[in-house]
């Protein structure tokens, strides 16, 4: 058998260099295993916890009266209303006890573009809270050139992403002809979001009833003088998205002894309104209690991590306010890589891999280099510890003769 000898050192280069790459390649093949289900985990992340309980103690309401005065001096009043309240974005029910505890003893649900959650709301109202709350069917007429509130109809205006005037006037119209009023949404912040918003005349003109002249902390000071100055009505509305301050109340006088439904909005008719507001506002002391941790969640939290570190990696365009009729009035939003992030990541990897692989060949020499010594000495131990053996004079020698 012919022995080969030791491998050369190219054969021993090439066997480490497909070793290498082959262990980068599955490096590669982890990272993108955890990525691709992390990213889509993450675009529909679960709710931390199943359910959130806000009990609020509807026996103890504050009563705004006693500490803020109406924009009017003198107004009487025995409504405080909520001219604009959601429960697309918080809980039917807690919006209701909100409201309650803060005053309120009139909300108008507006829903974005459609009625379900004022008819649930109302509803509901009705069989439990009746006595100390009473809600108005309406619904926020919302696109990409205006947000108007629709109150007291019965069916849903026809959408529109992008309406043109004449379907804003037709709206209105369709409004008025069953029996409604039509709220516009605060100037300033449509303005801000970027809404292609007709003029303040303009809306006089079509017909509006009233202009809503506040939300959260600010106070559109100068809606309010312009509509007043044109005899055109102004309420207040809270808008709440989250269970914040209160800041707005829309007052009115109705018979305390006719207090219903169809008593105040035919008030409301009259536009004989007045507005309460203070920029502090009122916080309704509620103790957040939450459920048990979502499991789900739980489960795939680090997933979540992950997707969250790999979304840094690009960014969406800017594509204008959001429709409530179909996607953003810029368009749909495009993806923008990081290039210059990304390719840095993968530079800094591919350092990190070969920085890696030379401390493990350095390791590996340093293990061998041991070893070897290791080895040396142990040899040189054995041959030191071994007895000296004395030759024995072959018989042959002994027959010599001596010199």
């Amino acid at each position: 058998m012919v022995n080969k000898g030791p491998p050369s050192t190219l054969k021993r280069v090439l066997f480490y260099l497909k070793a290498s790459v082959l262990r980068f390649l599955t490096v590669i093949i982890v990272l993108i295993s955890l990525a691709i289900p992390s990213i889509l985990v993450y675009n529909k992340a679960p709710a931390e916890f199943n359910s959130i309980a806000v009990p609020i103690n509807i026996s103890n309401v504050f009563h705004p009266q006693s500490v803020f005065q109406p924009y009017d001096k003198g107004y009487n009043y025995t409504v405080m209303m909520d001219i604009q309240a959601h429960t697309d974005v918080i809980d039917a029910e807690q919006s209701i006890q909100w409201h309650i505890a803060n005053g309120y003893n009139v909300m108008v649900v507006t829903d974005y573009n459609n009625l379900d959650g004022a008819l649930a709301t109302r509803d509901l109202a009705r069989s439990k809270y009746n006595d100390f709350i009473k809600v108005l069917i309406g619904e926020e007429w919302s696109n990409c050139a205006i947000h108007m509130g629709f109150i007291g109809i019965s069916e849903p205006v026809g959408l529109s992403k992008n309406p043109t005037n004449d379907e804003i006037k037709q709206a209105i119209q369709n409004v008025h002809n069953q029996g409604g009023l039509v709220v516009v949404d605060p100037i300033p912040l449509s303005s801000w979001t970027g809404l292609a918003l007709p003029s303040r005349e303009q809306l006089a003109e079509w017909g509006v009833d009233f202009f809503d002249v506040t939300f959260g902390g600010v106070l559109d000071l100068q809606t309010l003088i312009w509509a007043r100055d044109r005899g055109i009505g102004v309420v207040a509305g809270s808008d709440p998205y989250s269970l914040g301050y209160a800041t707005a109340w829309t007052l009115m006088y109705v018979d305390p002894l006719n207090f219903t439904e169809e008593a105040i909005l035919d008030s409301l008719h009259s536009r004989n309104t007045s507005i309460m507001f203070d920029a502090i506002g009122h916080l309704v002391n509620t103790e957040k209690t939450e459920s048990a941790p979502n499991r789900i969640f739980t489960f795939v939290f680090p997933f979540l991590i992950i997707g969250e570190f790999f979304h840094s990696y690009w960014y969406q365009t800017d594509s204008g306010p959001y429709s409530f009729v179909d996607g953003y009035c810029g368009g749909n939003p495009q993806r923008i890589f990081l290039t210059n992030f990304i390719f840095s990541s993968i530079g800094w990897v591919i350092f990190l891999w070969i920085f890696y692989e030379l401390v493990w060949i350095g390791l590996c020499s340093l293990f061998r280099l041991i070893k070897r010594k290791i080895h040396k000495r142990d040899l040189v131990s054995e041959s030191r510890s071994e007895p000296e053996i004395e030759t024995a004079t072959p018989l042959l020698d002994l027959w010599k003769p001596s010199q």
